[in-house]
């Protein structure tokens, strides 16, 4: 029995925890595996997810305990995106002796979720999600020999069984879906104009998903438009959705990883329309199952195409089903896992010791500003500005850019804030963005 220890974040119902347990479900019908789920932060309301995937589940161990199972596992994967519990872990200097394997479930290539080269040299293996994370900078920039030996691709997936059976249900009109983050940090932030462009009799866009269903309600209110969208949020038998589905639009705003919602749309045989960003270009091949687009006009003509071509739509349907059958699924990905696995089971177990490198001397490198500005690696330059720059222009034109980004960024920054809550630039560049959105209050603080 060869016993997997996980080590993650919050094990919870987002994506990379998907992604666990279905390729963790799975392995076990080609090897004998045993994993436990370690959750660095305290919380009970996964566990029975990952426990109905035969997982052992801890949360919230001591320095002691958690040691104690990292020594009795025989390997360790390390299941990142950029959070500072987990870079904490990776920078304990008293790690015990063990194999590692780290799975990365994001695109790596946009702050905060940058891949640093510290990431691959600490690990005996580490794994792209996808195709497109695999042929990030730091990964494409090895020589061939150690990108070959130590590091590879798997389809971060999810779990089809729960869609199945699935049955098409005739219904009225023309349904477009969204499912997932109903939110800005990931949703089109034109995702409502863009969608009551669209020009087709009956059509109805149904959201689902987390977010702020409020903001969407009020933009759609504004553009006369809130006839044509259903603002569900969250919905557990997304199988429902899918069978009165006939495109899954998901135009996103920053490079994702795999995503495992338009996996979920394509097995259930929805062709997708999207803008090829990260992940999403390798998983929806353009006009085979689904189609590529690269303007606010473009998408809503693609899914006008669609409606008005319904010998188009049906022919991409069915290449969607055969795709994701092919390509995704827990199986399909626990098959590669394995052989992962059983390369670095032939390694020996060894120590440790993380690499601070690439920060200017006076940036701290222990304090909390000084980590995060390692982890977003090529992507720090203004920061370090804000710490060192010389002249008040070079520190304003730098803390100007600090403030422009997007919401995806903020949450990045907000999460280090609320980690390190003393830290003075933290707060401040926290701030900045909080400012740039609007929110002025939070701003101040």
């Amino acid at each position: 029995m060869t016993k997997i220890l996980h080590i993650i974040k919050n094990y919870c119902y987002a994506g990379a925890s998907r992604s666990i347990s279905a390729i963790a479900k799975n392995i076990k019908q080609i090897g004998p595996y045993e994993h436990t789920v370690i959750s660095l932060l305290p919380g009970e309301e996964a566990r029975e997810v990952a426990e109905d995937a035969g997982m052992r589940y801890l949360a919230g161990l001591d320095k002691e305990s958690l040691y104690r199972e990292i020594a009795s596992a025989d390997m360790v994967q390390v299941d990142w995106w950029n959070n500072p519990p987990v870079y904490e872990f990776l920078r304990a200097n008293d790690l015990p002796p063990m194999r590692m394997v780290l799975f990365v479930h994001v695109a790596g290539v946009s702050w905060p979720n940058i891949m640093i080269p510290q990431l691959v040299d600490i690990a005996d293996f580490v794994v792209a999600g996808c195709q497109f994370n695999y042929q990030c900078p730091v990964i494409r920039g090895l020589p061939e020999n150690i990108r070959s030996e130590k590091t590879d691709w798997v389809s971060d997936t999810t779990d089809f069984d729960r869609l199945d059976p699935l049955v098409k249900k005739p219904h009225p009109g023309f349904n477009i879906g969204y499912i997932g983050t109903a939110d800005f940090v990931k949703m089109h932030p034109d995702f409502i104009r863009m969608s009551a462009a669209v020009n087709i009799p009956g059509v109805k866009f149904s959201v689902c998903g987390r977010g702020d269903m409020d903001l969407l309600r009020s933009q759609a209110d504004q553009l006369n438009v809130a006839h044509k969208f259903e603002f569900k949020g969250f919905v557990q038998d997304i199988r429902s959705e899918f069978e009165v589905m006939d495109v899954f639009g998901y135009p996103l705003c920053d490079p994702p990883g795999a995503e495992l919602a338009l996996q979920d749309a394509l097995y259930a045989g929805i062709p997708a329309v999207v803008f090829p960003l990260g992940g999403i270009r390798d998983a929806v091949i353009h006009n085979y199952n689904g189609l590529h687009v690269e303007s606010h006009g473009s998408y809503s003509q693609a899914l006008e195409y669609l409606y008005h071509h319904p010998e188009e739509l049906e022919r991409m349907s069915e290449n969607a089903k055969k795709h994701a059958r092919e390509v995704f699924g827990g199986f399909n990905s626990a098959k590669r896992f394995h052989r992962i696995y059983q390369r670095v089971m032939e390694l020996p177990k060894t120590t440790r010791q993380w690499s601070t490198q690439g920060l200017p001397a006076s940036i701290d490198k222990h304090s909390g500003m000084g980590k995060f500005v390692e982890s977003i690696g090529a992507a720090n330059k203004h920061f370090i500005t804000s710490v060192t720059g010389k002249d008040d222009p070079e520190i304003i034109a730098a803390e100007a850019w600090i403030g422009t980004g997007n919401k995806r960024n903020y949450f990045g920054l907000s999460e280090y804030r609320q980690y390190y809550p003393a830290d003075s630039y933290l707060r401040l560049w926290e701030g900045l963005a909080l400012y740039h959105m609007q929110e002025y209050p939070e701003a101040y603080e």
